[in-house]
């Protein structure tokens, strides 16, 4: 079928029978919509899976230091008084997100420990207390599969409220305490509080995006060159996005032509923004 543009007569059934002209849209253009339908459904279903393996060893992480919850703090004084506060800078620095969404992760991770007590490849494992690095490489396996089978085809608000960690008018991202608001337990909308959740967001999707391209390796050797091009293409733009945006001082930087332009390049709809 040619990619060129068709005109076809559609009958439309009112009191007079009028006929439309409506455009033949070529399938392979049908295609390229599907294709990326599919893999934006792809990365959302990995990147739940990676979210709670992620929050699984930072709290083996976190047990094996003696910070916090979930392992004895070494030694007293200063150490074991601002353990907490100790771990929430070393997973800041370590792996660039906040302490409130490191503590969501673990959370995630916790409970769906829980419910993988009965798989058969792990009877005779306290798998809520073992370390992920002390499983066996069929336990590992298995505790991923069914990490995987637990979150695949599920939102992250529904994961969330299955597992008890969510309630409703609550914010489901990683990071959002339980009671939707501050500390005090009156909602914070101050821009600080909004920058800062977003900062936190952003960098638990980019370790869910880091872990899933880990995950994903070479893959894509089995794949048709034409969908490896559109792999190229997809990594390009996110790529020069980040040199544009690095290319000139902070304070010189627009977010919103930024945005714009990433838009129009993701989109197709490419709106000749000027240089961010």
């Amino acid at each position: 079928m040619s990619n060129k543009t068709k005109l076809v007569p559609v009958p439309v059934h009112t009191a007079e029978t009028v006929v439309i002209e409506i455009p033949e849209i070529a399938e392979s253009k049908w295609d390229e919509a599907r294709k990326f339908i599919d893999a934006s459904g792809r990365f959302e279903r990995c990147k739940l899976f990676s979210q709670a393996m992620a929050g699984m060893h930072l709290r083996d992480i976190q047990r094996e230091l003696g910070l916090g919850r979930g392992g004895d703090r070494r030694g007293g004084g200063s150490n074991g008084q601002n353990g907490r506060l100790n771990f929430a800078a070393l997973v800041e620095e370590k792996a660039g997100i906040g302490a409130r969404t490191a503590t969501r992760l673990m959370e995630m991770g916790d409970q769906l420990r829980k419910r993988l007590k009965k798989l058969p490849e792990l009877s005779g494992v306290e798998i809520d207390r073992a370390a992920i690095g002390e499983l066996s490489e069929p336990q590992v396996k298995a505790l991923e599969a069914g990490v995987r089978r637990l979150t695949d085809d599920r939102t992250q608000q529904q994961l969330l409220a299955e597992l008890g960690l969510y309630k409703a008018g609550q914010s489901a991202a990683p990071g959002g305490s339980r009671d939707g608001g501050s500390g005090s337990g009156g909602s914070d909308r101050s821009p600080e509080h909004a920058a800062t959740t977003a900062k936190e967001i952003a960098a638990a999707d980019w370790t869910a995006l880091d872990l899933m391209l880990r995950g994903y390796g070479d893959k894509f050797l089995v794949l048709p060159d034409a969908d490896v091009t559109v792999q190229i293409a997809a990594l390009e733009i996110a790529l020069k996005a980040r040199q544009k945006w690095l290319s000139k001082p902070r304070a010189q930087r627009d977010p919103q032509t930024l945005s714009a332009w990433l838009n129009g390049q993701l989109t197709g709809k490419d709106t000749a923004a000027s240089e961010a």
